[in-house]
């Protein structure tokens, strides 16, 4: 009975042993744990910092973004009321003009037009009837 008594209490010893170990274990893990948390306190201030930096830095990107697109609305309501502006200026028959080039009436003029170089612009009209071109030569 002494001796299972013994045997019960060396048992108990071993397991406490044990116990003790892994308290240990787990203590000296938690002291390196211990040891990360300034630096990890450091980290996440300076990521907060950074955090906050980056949306100043958006926050001045949209505005700026937004500056620019009342910068090009405002440009085009300008362009549009010139627009506007020239459309009531000019004559109506003026504003969608077509250049027409004088057209062939007798088969001579038509044959001398089929045989004419296409890089060499035709005789004006005699008299001055037909529509004037500025800025052309003739290429003989």
């Amino acid at each position: 009975m002494l001796q299972q008594r013994c045997e019960a209490l060396e048992n108990e010893r071993d397991s406490l042993a044990d116990e003790l170990a892994c308290a240990v274990t787990i203590q000296q893990k938690h002291a390196k744990e211990a040891e990360l948390l300034p630096i990890l306190q450091n980290e996440v201030t300076f990521l907060r910092q950074r955090q906050e930096l980056a949306l100043e830095l958006l926050g001045a990107r949209e505005e700026e973004l937004d500056d620019l697109r009342l910068t090009v609305e405002e440009t085009r309501l300008i362009y549009r009321a010139e627009l506007e502006r020239l459309m009531e200026v000019l004559p109506t028959s003026d504003r969608w003009r077509i250049p027409t080039f004088p057209t062939s009436s007798t088969a001579a003029e038509a044959k001398k037009d089929d045989d004419m170089d296409p890089l060499e612009l035709p005789d004006p009209p005699a008299g001055g009837g037909g529509t004037e071109r500025k800025g052309l030569t003739r290429v003989t």
